[in-house]
């Protein structure tokens, strides 16, 4: 039997070459001199650093060592790095899932660092709760285990500074650990129905973030209005959305009239209740998401004895769980029974669909006179334009606010339209479904892709640079193909009015794209 210094000296002598075989040699001295006590500080940080040099190596054995000498600053912070590479890093939140009870487990024996304090090294304890409480935030929300997680952290010393990258030349904004910690925290306590702590905990990081992104301002304020709600307080929950809907910020946000309308109906005020649920529908996008508003307008029809108009958005309900692969949920199923509607035979999507639209026009646009005009002026981003009406009223407009969808609205000027006027969130007088009667065309006849010409810059937009052309629509050079040197500062580099030479590179519907040439 080999003694413990000679297995010491092979230890040693195959950390750098072998560290597999060394941390196999090292085992052997933990077993076969264990009733001696013999594996010290000194073995202990001989298997740390072979576990650094290969991170393959087999977790458990080092983590017994690590936990055996968890009193050892220089043993932890070995430890930690080599849980880090061998199963955080670069790996995202869901990925991390199938090794949660071995993170749990450094976890133990590890702590937070201070990011607040000093954030030149990451955290893994933090990086490894917060990925983990991402992880569980996929598909279906582990509320309770989020919270778990959340808890282990000490706010105080999150970093708040935005984890920003660079991606092809531009700025990613990405939110700081201290937000994306109020985030979740907020919504898991929402979620396992700790409403006062929800409640307090949005209202801390209103107070404590100075810049928010996803959204989450307008998160944490709906979180407190709906805590208001399920603590009762029916009218400063009200009060809260109705502030949130009547903000910039808020106006278009669907989920915010899917909570008001929620509101109303439980408080039986079943035409408020409709209004705001027909509402959110106008400025949502992704069905797959708002079936479960769908399904209260369903509701709220079926008690205000419009029958036959709950049945069809019931239908739409289940064209889009089978176009979209959804599961069919208790409450949908309730709600097909009671209709009597064969949930193996949906109505095709696009059919049902249309009838729904018909449907949420009409209620939007009662008692409401349609209006003709002109538009007169397309802004230079293309999402913005005004019309002008016989009697010279002017309203404000967004491409979103077509009847038909609109790729591009550049070459729009001068149709003529039809409207519905409504005010908005600033009590402004808008147009709404906008029909086109009649289009302006410009002949493009003469205009071929790689036609050379020359050209006056318009106007930058954040996108871009639009260049007016003689005898031709405005063009577009879009930033992505100027040099990349110059791609996010083209508008210090040019200046309007510049004559300009340039390529046509693609003619289509949404306008003509251009090349600047020397």
């Amino acid at each position: 039997m080999e003694t413990k210094s000679e297995l010491q000296i092979k230890v040693k002598g195959l950390l750098e070459s072998s560290p597999k075989e060394s941390i196999a040699v090292s085992k052997r001295i933990w077993e076969e001199f264990k009733d001696e006590d013999a594996f010290n500080l000194y073995d202990a940080l001989q298997v740390l650093k072979a576990a650094k040099n290969d991170s393959s190596i087999e977790f458990d054995f080092v983590y017994e060592v690590a936990k055996k000498y968890s009193d050892k600053d220089e043993v932890i912070n070995r430890f930690k790095w080599f849980a880090f590479n061998k199963y955080l890093k670069g790996k995202k939140n869901i990925e991390l899932l199938p090794n949660e009870v071995n993170i749990n487990k450094m976890l133990m024996i590890t702590s937070q660092a201070n990011l607040r304090e000093d954030n030149s090294y990451p955290c893994p304890y933090t990086i490894a709760i917060m990925e983990l409480s991402k992880g569980h935030s996929k598909n279906m929300f582990n509320g309770r285990k989020i919270y778990e997680y959340l808890e282990k952290l000490n706010p105080l010393y999150l970093s708040t500074n935005n984890n920003n990258y660079i991606l092809e030349g531009e700025e990613i904004k990405v939110a700081s650990d201290l937000e994306n910690y109020y985030a979740l925290k907020t919504k898991s306590l929402l979620k396992i129905e700790m409403y006062e702590e929800c409640k307090s905990t949005c209202e801390i990081a209103l107070n404590k973030l100075s810049e928010f992104h996803y959204n989450n301002d307008l998160w944490f304020k709906m979180r407190i209005a709906i805590c208001y709600e399920k603590l009762g307080d029916l009218l400063k929950s009200e009060e809260l959305f109705q502030k949130l809907v009547s903000s910039k910020a808020g106006n278009d946000k669907w989920f915010l009239y899917h909570d008001i309308s929620e509101l109303y109906y439980q408080q039986n005020n079943l035409e408020k209740a409709l209004e705001y649920a027909i509402n959110a529908t106008f400025y949502g996008t992704d069905l797959d998401k708002m079936n479960g508003l769908l399904l209260l307008q369903a509701r709220i029809l079926v008690k205000l004895n419009r029958i036959e108009e709950g049945k069809k958005i019931a239908e739409l309900i289940l064209s889009i769980i089978k176009k979209y692969e959804l599961r069919n949920k208790q409450d949908y199923h309730n709600l097909f029974k009671y209709f009597s509607i064969d949930s193996e035979n949906p109505i095709e999507f696009n059919s049902i669909y249309k009838i729904a639209k018909e449907f949420w026009l009409k209620e939007r646009y009662k008692n409401k006179y349609e209006l003709s005009g002109k538009i007169i002026f397309i802004h230079p981003n293309g999402k913005l334009g005004k019309i002008k009406t016989l009697d010279n009223r002017i309203f404000d407009f967004h491409r979103r606010d077509f009847f038909e969808k609109q790729r591009s609205i550049i070459d729009l000027k001068d149709a003529k339209v039809s409207f519905f006027e409504m005010s908005s969130y600033d009590e402004k007088t808008i147009a709404e479904n906008i029909k086109i009667l009649e289009k302006i065309v410009v002949p493009q006849e003469s205009l071929a892709i790689g036609t050379l010409l020359s050209g006056t810059i318009k106007n930058f937009a954040d996108f871009g640079i639009f260049v007016k052309l003689n005898g031709f629509r405005d063009g577009l050079v879009h930033k992505n193909i100027l040099p990349i040197d110059i791609k996010n500062s083209f508008s210090a580099v040019y200046h309007i009015g510049q004559k300009i030479n340039v390529r046509v590179e693609k003619i289509s519907n949404k306008g003509i794209e251009l090349k600047i040439i020397s």
